[in-house]
């Protein structure tokens, strides 16, 4: 027996809104998590180990245990990312992110976030990745071949680190 859908009493609002911008929910809570971690013990920690580990060591930092937190946080962030990517994708494939692999790489890089650990911010990552979709969008409306924009992806990240270390060294050399 087919049920007939409920109508709506004047004056009620659905329970819930599809048109809601869930998305900007997601980000501020994300924006405070962040603000929060990163004035915690454990996030001053981890940016201390990043920057030197033997000063972090000497300073009196838990350099396992923080190691632990991070690797523990590493993963359940990637688990999170996962499950919304298969959510996206309606499906399950363990090659899904492959092509998202360099593009978080030229992001965090063009962000200003060091490679090697202890430097950078969220809000950098987060404006490379803006930067990043920009320059997809570029090469998509500049009629460029999709097999070719990781390959131009790949150039723009070694023009960012090149000219990055060059700001850097003459930055250095000025003081």
């Amino acid at each position: 027996m087919r049920q007939r859908p409920r109508r709506l009493q004047p004056g009620r609002t659905p329970r819930s809104n599809p048109n809601a911008p869930w998305a900007l929910v997601y980000i501020g809570l994300l924006v405070l998590a962040w603000a929060g971690f990163r004035r915690s013990r454990t996030g001053v920690d981890l940016y201390a180990i990043g920057n030197d580990e033997a000063s972090a060591r000497a300073l009196g930092v838990n350099v396992l245990r923080t190691k632990i937190i991070a690797y523990m946080l590493d993963g359940a962030l990637a688990a999170a990312a996962g499950l919304f990517l298969a959510a996206s994708a309606t499906a399950g494939d363990a090659t899904t992110g492959n092509s998202y692999t360099l593009t978080s790489i030229v992001a965090v890089v063009l962000g200003g976030v060091s490679l090697f650990g202890g430097r950078g911010s969220a809000a950098g990552a987060i404006a490379g990745a803006f930067i990043t979709t920009l320059i997809v969008n570029i090469l998509f409306f500049s009629h460029v071949n999709p097999l070719y924009q990781s390959f131009y992806e790949g150039v723009f990240l070694i023009v960012a680190v090149v000219l990055g270390g060059a700001i850097g060294g003459a930055i250095r050399r000025r003081r």
